[in-house]
């Protein structure tokens, strides 16, 4: 066992000394093999409750009774029942119930880890199976996403994988600056621009000092010259002033326009990055995140980091550069001038740095009420047909308003954050004038020199304005760095994140598949919490139809999800044709697998467009000949524009059987090796389900075809059937010799069907 594991060992079994204290010396001398808390009471009212599991008792506290010990061996059955948001940790002793421990989907994994160390420390019964080893690791692996792997806290679902402490500005902004890596010639240059402009904005105020002693001063240098050269001075530092304003400018010009180019082609690049390594990831990945928030990821982060990281980065350096500049010009020509201007300055960095970190955090939080509002739009706009049938508009709109009024609560308190440094920026520009008028004008009175002239005066005030904008810039782009590292954060988050299922070095790829597929005492668990397969051995041969059938939650769809490589088995192995498909390109597998689902997903475009998506390269006649296969085509030609009909978003112009079709359609012209039918005929009619079946025996001929289906009858044509109950097979065979098993788990449900659709054809 590795450091970190035993770490995370003793920190699972270290009760806490607050609820130690609970047990009153109950626990002083005992071992703690494992501790749980549990969240409700026997009225499924919110309570705080503890159950601790030593080498040789469970020891349970709550509010409302005093700790019950329970010798573990008088216990005969610690057993979970799951239930609609609220499940049981129900513990037998003398067959009755000695203790009942409620609680919430929040401390599920608690509790079932509590009751799997129960079991494995409870009376051996004849029969009666532990729970395997390997449901250890997958929940340690599960754990250690839900960790920050730099601070070690619990990441809050909220946050969706980012860790709110440990979000060091500096360090994700140094980062992001690698974006720019293929870019740095014209980012060279964009900073070679930078600096010529900063250097070039000094010379306005220098002209403007000369301006004013050889022509308008004339009680001293301009007072001895005559009419006309002090009106040629006039004219030659005004044009000078001119001619220098128009090169910085010009300058400026080139500069913004590489800026601009090179920040739409980051743009570009940086959603690509996002948005390729998106679809790198796994399903486990998605199922933990919002589609509001990845999307906003991909959009409006990225369309931030790119302001940033060209303008902002940039603009950064040139405000810090003219800050250095103006301030070695000053003090070049009057130190006394210079000490003045910049007294104010020091308050204003220490106020502007703690006003950053304050800001830091409330911007991590508003981008998480941000995705709260977006996820509602992201929950109701694809279910609109749901919204509107059963008449839910206005609750819909009332969800989005309390997230939108929630995201503006926090955004008015940001800003007001932000908007209190502004009047103090502004105090202090004022001030620093203010300082270099009192200060410049006592010398020009009393020490009157050629260092303190008026001119000076005048280009001391000229430097003021110019060396303080940039400072205000500085503290105006806090905001918008604690914007962007805050974006950073989140993107860096989806880059960060590991592909779970990736190919090998060396991958294999075949000319043609057979489709021989085995199932090798096959178990898995998606958090470690139940396994979803248990020791499952199969084998199918090449053009064998597999009927799966079973209760909701037996595994059907985490059976054929392994086939395709959704996911990794947790042990065990799947072989197609002899080899692991771990050891297969993964795409290269996909491609050979073919999906028909009970929702079909078509994708915004015409029909041909959404039949062509497996096989972008497919002729015209290669649509219309899958298209008669799959019962589509005389549907499609009644259309007014055939197969260029649009069918809408995700298909809703279209029925359910004519979604099918198409789905099925396409399927025949991936032409897959293997076929998986998932619920394909569940949703519609009996004529529909004719056409579709028609279709799908088209489909699965010579492929070797994995069908689920709740619907029994539909499975009759399958070479055999696979009964799933708990993750395990528990029966296989036709149909018929599945029907003469007495208290069989297929014959029960067919029992089951035939008895409800008795009573459904009598009414």
């Amino acid at each position: 066992m590795s450091d970190e594991e035993k770490q995370k060992a003793t920190k699972a079994t270290t009760l806490p000394e607050n609820v130690r204290a609970r047990f009153n010396g109950q626990l002083d001398n005992a071992q703690i093999i494992a501790w749980a808390q549990f969240d409700l009471d026997d009225h499924n009212r919110y309570a705080e409750a503890y159950a601790v599991l030593t080498h040789s008792d469970l020891l349970i506290v709550t509010e409302a009774q005093p700790t019950r010990v329970i010798p573990i061996n008088s216990i005969e059955e610690a057993a979970i029942v799951e239930g609609l948001g609220v499940d049981r940790l129900n513990v037998i002793v003398a067959g009755k119930l000695a203790a009942e421990m409620r609680y919430t989907r929040k401390t599920r994994r608690e509790m079932t880890r509590l009751q799997r160390k129960l079991e494995r420390r409870m009376p051996r019964k004849e029969g009666k199976e532990l729970p395997p080893d390997w449901l250890e690791n997958v929940e340690r692996q599960a754990e250690a996403t839900e960790h920050c792997p730099r601070c070690g806290s619990i990441i809050p679902a909220y946050a969706e994988g980012v860790c709110p402490r440990c979000q060091q500005t500096r360090k994700i902004l140094w980062r992001l600056l690698d974006v720019a890596q293929p870019y740095r010639r014209r980012v060279t240059a964009a900073l070679v621009l930078t600096c010529i402009v900063t250097g070039l904005s000094t010379l306005p105020a220098v002209f403007l000092r000369y301006l004013v002693d050889g022509s308008l001063d004339l009680n001293r240098r301009a007072g001895h010259l005559s009419m006309a050269q002090r009106t040629h001075n006039l004219f030659f530092w005004s044009a000078a002033i001119a001619i220098a304003v128009i090169v910085t400018q010009s300058f400026g010009y080139g500069r913004l326009q590489i800026l601009t180019s090179l920040g739409t082609q980051m743009a570009r690049d940086l959603r690509h990055m996002v948005y390729e390594h998106m679809h790198n990831l796994s399903l486990r990945f998605f199922a933990k995140r919002r589609t509001g928030s990845l999307i906003t990821r991909v959009t409006n982060d990225t369309d931030r980091l790119w302001d940033f990281i060209v303008f902002g980065s940039v603009n950064l350096i040139r405000d810090i550069l003219m800050i250095f500049v103006f301030a070695g010009v000053m003090f070049y020509f009057n130190w006394r001038l210079a000490i003045a201007a910049l007294l104010p300055v020091p308050p204003l960095a220490i106020l502007t740095y703690y006003r950053s970190r304050t800001m830091q955090n409330m911007f991590g939080r508003l981008w998480t009420y941000w995705s709260r509002m977006t996820a509602v739009v992201g929950d109701a706009l694809p279910g609109v047909r749901v919204v509107k049938a059963f008449s839910s508009e206005k609750r819909e709109l009332e969800r989005f308003d309390a997230r939108s009024d929630e995201y503006t609560v926090h955004e008015q308190e940001t800003n007001r954050v932000w908007a209190t440094l502004q009047p103090v920026i502004a105090a202090t520009m004022q001030l620093g004038r203010t300082l270099v008028w009192v200060v410049g004008g006592w010398l020009v009175i009393r020490q009157p020199s050629d260092q303190n002239s008026l001119g000076t005066l005048f280009m001391f005030n000229a430097f003021v304005t110019s060396f303080y904008e940039p400072i205000m810039e500085l503290a105006n782009s806090n905001r918008m760095v604690t914007r962007a590292a805050s974006s950073a954060t989140r993107v860096f988050e989806v880059l960060d994140t590991a592909p779970e299922i990736y190919s090998s070095t060396g991958a294999l790829t075949k000319q043609r598949l057979d489709g021989r597929v085995e199932f090798r005492q096959v178990s898995f668990s998606y958090e470690g919490a139940q396994p979803a397969l248990r020791e499952v051995s199969l084998s199918v041969s090449p053009g064998e139809m597999i009927g799966l059938c079973g209760p909701s939650g037996a595994g059907k769809s985490t059976f054929v999800n392994l086939i395709c490589r959704f996911y990794d088995v947790t042990d065990g192995q799947i072989l197609i044709d002899g080899v692991d498909v771990r050891d297969y390109d993964v795409k290269w597998l996909r491609r050979q697998i073919g999906l028909v689902l009970q929702e079909p997903y078509l994708f915004h475009g015409t029909i041909a467009e959404n039949i062509r998506y497996g096989k972008p390269d497919a002729s015209e006649k290669e649509i219309i000949a899958a298209a008669k296969a799959a019962n589509a085509h005389d549907f499609i030609v009644g259309f007014p524009d055939g197969y260029d009909t649009m069918v809408g978003e995700r298909g809703q112009s279209l029925s359910g059987g004519e979604r099918q079709r198409i789905s099925i359609a396409r399927a025949i012209l991936h032409n897959p090796r293997i076929l998986i039918l998932d619920e394909a005929t569940s949703s519609v009619d009996t004529e529909t389900e004719k056409q579709i079946q028609q279709a799908l025996d088209r489909l699965v001929e010579g492929r070797t075809t994995f069908a689920i289906a709740h619907r029994l009858s539909t499975l009759q044509a399958a070479d055999r059937l696979v009964v799933l109950e708990k993750g395990k097979i528990v029966e296989q065979g036709l149909h018929s010799e599945l029907l003469d098993i007495k208290d069989g788990v297929y014959a029960k449900l067919h029992k089951t069907q035939t008895e409800m659709n008795s009573v459904l054809a009598l009414t």
